[in-house]
């Protein structure tokens, strides 16, 4: 056994939670930490590297099977307000994350933390780090009514520092789509609050999701509000799949990440951020913005603001700060 395990054993012992919960998040981390996910060495990481090895590791038989494996996805972050969770985002610049234009409220502040993977826990010693947001810079032409162009970008004071653990996504080029039927996935912490911890999931989630095109996606938002007249924006993604039902409750401006490039890598790119969950008959359609869609608009303001592009450049092989 290793120093680090003896440590997180003693921590359970004298933990201050009942004799239950202690119980459950001991097991839940020496079962993460005996099996640790496969990582990349520094020289080469890269953007939208997935923490496990292909076909096993994260998916293999055994694996709690819409529970992510600890750090398997490193651009996942939660988005604190007044100390406590308010929604998700995603990491793809070591001082700018993108989450939904609709969570973020005016005057308000906001925390970031990235690095977490277990939120219920308080006796689990996680390789966190938390920055503050300077400043947040909506699309201009975001409208609330329709879903249109509902992104934002978090601009921090300072800057995460990228590893293995911590690390920024790759993000599609303008207006190009993951083929259909990829096998994407959807994280979040689920239901709003840390202040109950009934009421989320403390274990960040991985759902499997697949995109749909833009009419069947068009046709989903005009039945599940009776709008025929209901045009849609191609700044929309809608995403589908057999517990799409999971999604949100919490979930609001995290990642849609699906696949690219040569599976062998395990590299991922920013199809889609979460804005809704719409129910048509029974099935349920995941409302996204597309991300590919405004690439041009977030190239643009990084620019602007004399930051680097290639932090999510699929091309990028090697990221240092």
């Amino acid at each position: 056994m290793t120093g680090f395990l003896k440590i997180l054993l003693l921590l359970c012992a004298v933990s201050k939670q009942n004799a239950s919960e202690v119980e459950e998040n001991c097991k839940i981390h020496l079962e993460a930490l005996s099996k640790p996910p496969s990582l990349r060495s520094s020289s080469h990481r890269a953007c939208g590297i997935r923490n496990c090895q292909l076909g096993s590791d994260c998916d293999k038989e055994g694996v709690v099977k819409y529970r992510s494996h600890i750090w398997e996805f490193p651009w996942t972050v939660a988005v604190l307000k007044s100390g406590n969770y308010s929604f998700v985002g995603t990491l793809i610049h070591p001082r700018v994350v993108l989450t939904a234009a609709h969570r973020v409220e005016n005057g308000e502040t906001y925390t970031v933390r990235a690095g977490e993977w277990n939120i219920k826990s308080t006796n689990w010693t996680q390789k966190h780090q938390e920055i503050e947001v300077q400043r947040v810079i909506k699309h201009p032409a975001f409208r609330m009514d329709n879903f249109q162009n509902d992104v934002a970008l978090l601009i921090l004071e300072q800057w995460f520092k990228l590893d293995d653990y911590i690390n920024v996504i790759c993000l599609p080029e303008h207006e190009a789509y993951p083929p259909p039927k990829s096998q994407c996935y959807a994280n979040g912490w689920g239901k709003d609050g840390f202040a109950d911890l009934e009421l989320f999931n403390g274990i960040m989630k991985r759902i499997p999701l697949h995109t749909v095109n833009y009419s069947s996606c068009q046709d989903s938002l005009r039945n599940s509000n009776s709008r025929s007249e209901f045009s849609m924006s191609k700044s929309i993604l809608c995403a589908e799949g057999e517990v799409a039902f999971n999604v949100f409750h919490g979930d609001g401006g995290g990642p849609l990440a699906c696949p690219f490039g040569n599976p062998q890598e395990n590299r991922y790119q920013l199809t889609g951020i979460l804005i809704s969950l719409v129910r048509c008959n029974s099935d349920w359609t995941v409302v996204t913005a597309n991300v590919a869609w405004v690439r041009n608009w977030i190239d643009q303001e990084i620019t602007a603001i004399g930051f680097d592009k290639s932090y999510y450049s699929a091309g990028s092989s090697l990221l240092t700060n």
